[in-house]
């Protein structure tokens, strides 16, 4: 069965590798969210007005997340995730908003689409990762960062978002993955991720 965990506000990332890359493309879990406390660099070119906004939003979202969070580190509320998401957009307009489902990896079993807050939404795929806040992935980092060379069949199983479309190959891929002695050890889940449009 799936079971809600939240929404994720996060950077695209695109820009940060280089073209030949194989994380170029990846809009799994494992990106840095901007609605954690601790407050990131500053964009270029803002003056100091617009900075004490951008500050100000931060900091409403960390004091928001610290009320509203679960305890995976989701937002958990929709109408304030899509709050700070459009808040957070004329800042930063190469952000996304993610809507996170945990599968429980003993059943399998789909949520109805009416179980889920599907408007606005479209599924992009199930990803490998952490249940906790650093959400470390198994596909960015495992698969697409260090290519484990038996594991290097899986590359061409994942979508245009370097992701699973199949829950089998998801569960596939993070069954041999935790098989292989230079996998990282963790609670890896599975997630099944949309992303709002």
């Amino acid at each position: 069965m799936t079971t809600k965990l939240g929404y994720l506000i996060v950077k695209k990332e695109f820009h940060r590798y280089p073209k030949e890359s194989h994380i170029i493309g990846y809009r799994g879990i494992d990106r840095q969210p901007l609605t954690v406390g601790e407050l990131t660099p500053l964009p270029e070119g803002y003056d100091e007005e617009k900075n004490a906004e951008i500050l100000k939003l931060r900091n409403e979202i960390a004091t928001q997340m610290e009320e509203d969070e679960n305890e995976d580190g989701f937002i958990t509320d929709f109408a304030n995730a899509l709050k700070y998401y459009r808040a957070l957009k004329a800042f930063f307009p190469d952000i996304e908003l993610l809507f996170c489902l945990g599968v429980n990896e003993l059943r399998h079993k789909e949520f109805g689409e009416n179980d889920i807050p599907l408007k606005g939404f479209e599924f992009i795929g199930y990803e490998v990762a952490y249940k906790q806040e650093d959400f470390f992935s198994a596909i960015r980092n495992g698969l697409l960062g260090n290519m484990y060379e038996k594991m290097r069949k899986y590359v061409e199983l994942l979508n245009h978002h370097k992701l699973f479309d199949k829950l089998e190959l998801a569960k596939s891929f993070m069954d041999e993955y935790l098989m292989d002695q230079n996998a990282e050890a963790g609670d890896f889940i599975l997630y099944k991720l949309y992303l709002y449009k």
